[in-house]
């Protein structure tokens, strides 16, 4: 996720008028990966999910994820 934060932050002020820069200190994580979650599917960072391959286990996609 971190290796592409700059698309989540331009999601979050284009869809939420949120600058991540300012509130990130002010959101629970429970409420951050709520928010990510309901980025609308015209989102970057859903572009980066949807062509990310699918994996049968957690720690594939984590291995992904980390790479």
């Amino acid at each position: 996720m971190l290796e592409y934060w700059a698309l989540i932050e331009a999601d979050f002020f284009r869809e939420y008028n949120i600058r991540l820069v300012d509130e990130i200190g002010n959101l629970t994580w429970r409420l951050f990966i709520n928010l990510v979650n309901g980025l609308s599917a015209d989102s970057r960072w859903m572009s980066v999910l949807r062509d990310a391959p699918v994996y049968a286990t957690p720690e594939q996609a984590e291995r992904f994820l980390d790479s």
